[in-house]
């Protein structure tokens, strides 16, 4: 481990971050595979020992542990703490003295603010008309019961892995500190295209757009991976660009369990 943390030291802080970037995408495509590869119920000694794995109360914890893992230990203790990202550069910090303003922001909040607020209005009315237009159901039980948990926990998780995604583009093409708009709305576009480049070695994502019924879910997740980079564009703040996500999650399940609810009763009439 020793002789990994020394040639990764010989590296320099943009191709460490470089390889950081591969390993994630790779972590995510085997991940990806493995999901497909298992979406079926085996046989033989294997299959049971899954299925088994599977109903015990282990096994979600330990999905859950290697999610935990994979989408904050990997770009945060790793990255963060070896000093190849800074926070600022995530948006999780603002460029002020955190002793003088609300995590180096002072006024600026106000004005973002009003910004994220432009930005969710343009993402619910988008969102709205993609769930308005496919036939989309609600698998996961704990967002069939209203479970606000899950959304919660995924907004995190998306939002962090874009930021460190688009945070990397924004070392290779200036600096950590660097604020021109040119160079961040091309690390933007860059963070963007990993993102969507992760999307397309995931063959998960392209049954589902076969599938009219879950066509839906990876349309919202790019529309809600483009909103969050054009929030961090306009803001550059995660805080403001998270809490816009978990809102227009939120009130996606809510509609379609109450647009569930409405023609339910229709249908058993019927």
């Amino acid at each position: 481990m020793t002789g990994l943390w020394a040639w990764l030291d010989g590296l320099g802080d943009r191709r460490e971050l470089a390889f950081w970037i591969g390993v994630s995408v790779l972590l995510h495509t085997l991940g990806a595979l493995l999901a497909w590869r298992f979406r079926r119920p085996l046989t033989g000694r294997l299959g049971a020992g899954l299925s088994r794995l599977r109903h015990h109360w282990t096994g979600p914890l330990l999905l859950e542990a290697i999610r935990l893992a994979y989408f904050l230990l990997l770009p945060y203790l790793i990255i963060v703490r070896r000093g190849v990202l800074e926070l600022q550069t995530l948006g999780l910090l603002g460029p002020a003295d955190p002793g003088e303003s609300i995590l180096g922001w002072g006024g600026e909040w106000i004005v973002a603010a009003g910004r994220m607020a432009t930005v969710g209005l343009a993402g619910a009315l988008a969102l709205w008309w993609t769930w308005s237009n496919f036939k989309s159901r609600i698998s996961d039980p704990a967002f069939r019961a209203g479970d606000p948990g899950p959304i919660l926990r995924e907004t995190v998780y998306l939002e962090i892995h874009w930021a460190f995604y688009r945070a990397a583009p924004l070392v290779w093409l200036a600096s950590p500190a660097a604020s021109s708009n040119q160079w961040l709305s091309w690390a933007v576009l860059a963070g963007f295209a990993i993102v969507g480049l992760e999307a397309a070695l995931d063959p998960r994502a392209w049954a589902a757009l076969r599938d009219p019924a879950q066509a839906s879910r990876p349309l919202v997740n790019g529309l809600l991976c483009w909103l969050s980079a054009l929030g961090f564009a306009l803001t550059r703040n995660l805080w403001l660009i998270a809490a816009v996500h978990a809102a227009l999650a939120w009130g996606s399940m809510r509609w379609l369990l109450t647009t569930a609810d409405r023609r339910r009763p229709a249908a058993d009439t019927g």
